[in-house]
């Protein structure tokens, strides 16, 4: 491999690793913070619900993927990334709706 594939792909893992993060915290917010006191910030969470709900499922196939072409090397974020999402699926089934884990 190339120096501008090898930067190409380390910026692709740390873009998804990041979304990951961001995925995860609007859940984990969304647990315990009431989002609907204002209508503007209500609003905002209804319109992301869905993308966020599809891209916690679709962002650990995604790392999954890249992760086997990586040799499943654990120095690699996509690792992270799955192990962050599956951290994640697995709160927002065991959690019940107060936001108390089970």
């Amino acid at each position: 491999m190339n120096k501008s594939s090898l930067k190409y792909n380390r910026t692709v893992s740390s873009i998804v690793f990041l979304l990951a993060i961001v995925v995860s915290a609007f859940w984990v917010f969304g647990r315990y913070y009431d989002f609907y006191m204002s209508d503007f910030t209500g609003a905002i969470f209804e319109l992301l619900w869905l993308p966020m709900l599809g891209m916690v499922f679709f962002i650990p196939i995604f790392s999954a993927f890249f992760w086997v072409k990586a040799k499943f090397s654990l120095k690699s974020l996509y690792f992270y990334t799955l192990l962050l999402c599956l951290a994640t699926i697995v709160y927002m089934f065991m959690s019940d709706q107060s936001g108390n884990a089970m």
